[in-house]
Parts: C-alpha cells; structure tokens; sequence
C-alpha cells in the first residue's frame, strides 16, 4: 500500500492501488473510507483539496467500473459535505451524484442534492458544473420530483 504525505497529511493513493489490484475490491473500499474521513478532509490544506477530488473521482469511477456503485455512495457523499460551503459543489458531488444514478438509488444523497448550486470550487470547470446540474436533475427525476429537474435542467442552459 502506498503512502503519499503531502503537508504531513496522509492520503492514501488509490489510484496505483486500483490500477494494481482491481480485483480486490474490498481493500479499495477500506483504503477510500480510511482516506477521505470528514475529520482528515476538515483538516486538510487548500494544497491538496484538488488531490482529495481527484481521488473521489477515481473510486467512484472504480465502483462503477466494479458493477458495485452502492458501495461507494456513503463515502463520497461524506467526502461531499466536508469539502462543499453552502451553495458550492466539488468533484466529490459529482462523483456522489454519478454513483447513486448508477445503483439507482436516488433517495440515499437527496438532502445532499436538494441544497442550491451557484458556483464550482477552484478545481471544477465549467462544464463540471454543468454535469453535476445534469446529474442532479436525472435524480430528481428518479424520485418523481420533476420541478427541481426543471431547475437544474434550467441551470444548465444558463
């Protein structure tokens, strides 16, 4: 397992871990619910905030990819609120909002979803933004709540 310090946080490194044994899925899982607790995430720097967010979209990528995204949905979406402000999302949102369409689930990160979204972190582009938007009102139409489907769907046309 490796190891990967940065600002004497340590974070560890899921993307060699999941290239070198993706077969071993419950190891990945461990190592992603061990590295981005709320507590380790609340203290890291705004250094590796990008680092953090790229390691959630590789695991909920890895979930996907393992046929097993329900496994992944309540790690990201605790990476999720303690990395989002109020009205800001982050590539933890996304990764969160992509996993509950995947094992359509969409009642589980409701709350988390429900809350408005005006802007991306630093590290998302535009277009992110527009796909959590997308994401956001897909789930909504899942749970047959189709005026704020309507609103995000709206969002991204703005």
């Amino acid at each position: 397992m490796l190891l990967m310090v940065l600002e004497g946080w340590e974070l560890k490194n899921l993307d060699k871990e999941i290239k070198k044994d993706s077969g071993n899925f419950n190891v990945i899982c461990e190592l992603a619910n061990d590295s981005l607790k709320v507590h380790r995430i609340k203290k890291a720097s705004s250094k590796i905030e990008g680092r953090i967010q790229e390691v959630c979209h590789h695991f909920a990528l890895f979930c996907v990819a393992a046929k097993r995204p329900m496994n992944g949905i309540q790690t990201l979406r605790m990476a999720a609120e303690a990395m989002g402000a109020n009205e800001t999302v982050t590539a933890a949102h996304t990764a969160c909002a992509v996993l509950c369409l995947k094992a359509k689930c969409f009642q589980h990160c409701e709350d988390l979803f429900s809350k408005p979204v005006t802007a991306g972190n630093k590290y998302m582009k535009p277009i992110d933004v527009a796909n959590y938007n997308m994401y956001r009102g897909l789930i909504f139409c899942g749970l047959h709540k189709f005026e704020k489907a309507f609103d995000c769907f709206r969002m991204i046309m703005q």
